[in-house]
């Protein structure tokens, strides 16, 4: 119905997802949206890179959080982790890095 793959609209605390994605790619979406609740909308044009690198972070965090469940931290390698999630590694790299050692402690 629109090319965008998702968004939050503030007024109805309500996160739409484009139905044509994959499960996994909705999850991605409502993580990444569900980023941005705590966000001010008045804001949202002045600190618009702001917002989407909290958002990537937030939904980056919890896909880390989902994996480290299922894999032990020894197995865990960002590259992969990049590729898998379809996460540009020329801002991800840091931001997956980040993330990693913050919910690890390593």
């Amino acid at each position: 119905m629109w090319e965008r793959r998702g968004f939050y609209f503030p007024d109805e605390r309500t996160i739409y997802v484009n139905g044509n994605l994959s499960q996994e790619e909705r999850e991605e979406v409502i993580l990444h949206e569900l980023g941005h609740i705590n966000h001010d909308p008045a804001n949202y044009k002045r600190l618009l890179y702001k917002y989407e690198n909290e958002a990537d972070r937030f939904m980056i965090r919890h896909l880390i959080s989902e994996e480290l469940a299922q894999y032990e931290v020894s197995d865990f390698n960002w590259l992969q982790f990049a590729e898998r999630h379809k996460i540009s590694t020329t801002w991800g790299e840091d931001m997956i890095q980040e993330e990693f050692y913050k919910l690890t402690g390593s």
